[in-house]
């Protein structure tokens, strides 16, 4: 369950700096795994604690993002639609969807 809270969360957190500068620091569902996110225009800085920096596109990251979640889903990871998680991430991935 708490990988689906996990994806809602990094969806929202990103499309949050979409059109803002700022920082999104996404934490994993077992709290193990944390990266940051820095808005820098039209691209993002990725960074994982003293690791080196990615940069890439905003609409890059979107589209990678996107076709990692119907991989994912298309795996058999699907949600039940009666499961109470089920509407945030819905509407994550379509406000995701609306971005790329």
């Amino acid at each position: 369950m708490m990988i689906y809270i996990a994806i809602s969360d990094l969806i929202f957190g990103v499309l949050r700096l979409n059109d803002a500068r700022g920082t999104f620091d996404f934490v994993g569902a077992d709290s193990s795994f944390w990266m940051s996110f820095k808005s820098r225009g039209k691209q993002f800085e990725i960074s994982r604690k003293e690791e080196a920096k990615i940069v890439c596109g905003k609409i890059d990251f979107f589209n990678a993002l996107y076709a990692g979640l119907k991989d994912f889903f298309a795996s058999g990871n699907e949600l039940k639609p009666s499961d109470s998680v089920n509407a945030d991430l819905q509407i994550a991935i379509e406000q995701l969807n609306q971005v790329r």
